[in-house]
């Protein structure tokens, strides 16, 4: 009888320890434990389920999502590759870095949903490797870089963790921009434009740029310039500064990260000044030599007390120098500039009388 007894106790110790060997629980995760942000970042071993240290692993959990992202709402596989010896199983979830839930998973063979939003293993695999497939259909548009956490157990005593993170792929589906510019808003120096800019509903920083024929594209400081936004007005964008008989070109743009589109390009041209005599209180202007090498000199009549500025532009709008800043009496003006060392070329001297601008053109060198 005692025996029996010490042989049937063996025999219990033998199923107990083997038991400990297998997987703790064979048809799925009891808890959230994917190593994500809604979980504090514990996975198996910190969920009481499982023992000893975690390792972080790579290409257990692989999906089809392309390099350039995910497209909103499209559907992809995703598959657990888990190798070794002993029972296994895993638990995944999809979470944004503040650990909202992004996405739906959808369940394949030998898996289920648990606690709303998880996926893990409805039936644990002792085969190596050890393989479940299920989807995971993306979320709506502006939903942002998803994370997919995995944990993955084999046996009781060790567990593995991995991360993936995808970017949504916003693509060039801007469409064309829809700019207006009135003619009415176009001066000798300058215009004012109006323009919208429609992102279809995607996540991106918008603004509108302006070019003359010799210069890079210039950022106009105006709304828009948003970050993050899905669509933009822009009323009242003031292009200044510019030279008469001078050609624009102008655009909108949108970009995100590894995505910039353009918007239809538009483009007008400011009109001909006929010189100082614009200025009400200011006559009888006159600069020279034309073309200047050294000094260039300039003339004119104040008709009252003014506050009078001088500038030398570049043929792009940009200034070249501050000449003069002063307040000046009535009568006859007689102004020097040294231009010595002016980059021979053409220019447009700017004069700003009581804020009003005009503009002459001016030969500098040989």
């Amino acid at each position: 009888m005692k025996k029996i007894i010490l042989t049937t106790l063996m025999f219990l110790s033998v199923i107990i320890f083997t038991t400990t060997q297998i997987l703790s629980l064979p048809t799925g995760a009891a808890a959230p434990a994917t190593g994500g942000p809604a979980e504090g970042g514990a996975t198996c071993s910190q969920s009481s389920c499982h023992s000893g240290s975690v390792s972080t692993v790579s290409n257990v959990l692989v999906s089809d999502i392309p390099a350039a992202g995910y497209t909103p709402g499209s559907t992809y596989n995703l598959t657990v590759t888990v190798i070794g010896s002993g029972w296994k199983g895993f638990m995944v979830s999809a979470q944004n870095s503040s650990g909202t839930f992004l996405g739906t998973l959808i369940t394949g063979t030998l898996s289920k949903i648990v606690f709303g939003n998880y996926i893990t293993h409805s039936s644990d695999k002792s085969t190596s490797p050890a393989v479940w497939s299920f989807q995971w259909k993306a979320p709506a548009v502006g939903s942002g870089d998803v994370t997919f956490y995995g944990a993955f157990a084999i046996t009781k005593f060790a567990t593995q963790k991995q991360s993936i993170t995808v970017h949504e792929n916003n693509g060039a589906v801007i469409p064309p921009v829809v700019s207006t510019l009135p003619s009415t808003n176009i001066s000798s120096t300058g215009a004012t434009l109006n323009g919208t800019v429609n992102t279809n509903g995607r996540s991106y920083t918008v603004s509108f740029q302006y070019k003359t024929a010799t210069s890079p594209w210039i950022f106009l400081n105006a709304n828009p310039s948003t970050l993050n936004c899905t669509s933009a007005t822009a009323d009242s964008l003031h292009i200044s500064s510019i030279p008469p008989n001078t050609n624009i070109t102008y655009r909108a743009c949108a970009w995100n990260i590894g995505d910039t589109t353009w918007g239809t390009i538009q483009t007008f041209t400011t009109p001909s000044n006929t010189g100082i005599d614009n200025i009400k209180n200011c006559s009888s202007f006159n600069i020279y030599p034309n073309p200047a090498i050294t000094n260039l000199n300039l003339s004119f009549d104040l008709n009252e007390n003014a506050e009078v500025k001088i500038n030398l532009l570049g043929v792009d709008g940009k200034s070249v120098r501050a000449f003069y800043k002063n307040n000046l009496s009535s009568g006859k003006q007689e102004l020097i500039f040294d231009v010595s060392d002016v980059k021979a070329g053409i220019y447009f001297l700017q004069m700003i009388v009581n804020n009003q601008i005009t503009y002459q053109k001016v030969l500098i060198g040989n």
